[in-house]
């Protein structure tokens, strides 16, 4: 018991330090490609979900970040999707926020945060009205593995769902890599209720992932 134990650690330790160096890796994609936001930074982003756990949010990381989780990798001769920002699910938003975070006034249709360093944080709210005129769940699983992390993942079927309820190519590249990384697409049933936008690219992501269940990122 005390091996596992300690090898659940390592795993775990070992999984915060590939998301720091996603997050970093990120950031330096974002600058050579002039885009205007970056994600946090490893130890803003522990420090975040620290004060956001404090308040009583119990964030989950979510987005592509969540996904890398299960990519296991941020090679990009493998296959690298960069991000811009930082995705968290929360209970709720708290007023407080940790030293030198401030609010982005700038963002449109979820709330934000910016971190000291410049990173961007996007928030998802339970029930929450999207740009895109679909609506969040009102619940997200955690991922038990890194639940007691500094880097708490939401579980990669309730990723999924997210990604499914989105219109851009990317995520539907995300859908793909999800399903590859796992071996399998989790059956309507053990996914639950869905849209009629997410039983349509369910329904797609079935017919892709017969035609090519292994390849990089994107292919």
């Amino acid at each position: 018991m005390a091996m596992m134990t300690a090898k659940k650690l390592i795993d775990v330790t070992q999984d915060q330090e590939r998301i720091a160096a996603y997050l970093a890796q990120c950031r330096v994609v974002s600058l050579h490609e002039n885009e205007t936001h970056v994600p946090p930074t490893g130890e803003e982003t522990t420090g975040l979900i620290r004060h956001l756990r404090a308040a009583g949010s119990n964030p989950l990381v979510i987005g592509s970040v969540g996904v890398l989780n299960y990519l296991r990798h941020v090679d990009p001769k493998l296959g690298f999707r960069p991000t811009v920002d930082l995705d968290l699910w929360v209970d709720s938003l708290p007023e407080s926020r940790p030293h030198g975070w401030t609010i982005d006034l700038e963002s449109i249709g979820v709330p934000s945060w910016v971190s000291p360093s410049g990173g961007h944080v996007d928030f998802l709210l339970p029930g929450q009205d999207m740009p895109s005129g679909t609506k969040t769940p009102s619940r997200l699983d955690p991922d038990p593995a890194s639940a007691g992390s500094d880097f708490p993942v939401a579980s990669w079927t309730s990723l999924l769902k997210l990604k499914l309820n989105s219109v851009r190519e990317k995520d539907f590249a995300d859908s793909i890599a999800l399903v590859r990384a796992q071996g399998y697409v989790p059956t309507p049933q053990e996914l639950g209720k869905m849209t009629r936008a997410q039983r349509e690219n369910y329904e797609m992501l079935v017919q892709w992932f017969n035609i090519r269940p292994h390849g990089n990122y994107g292919e």
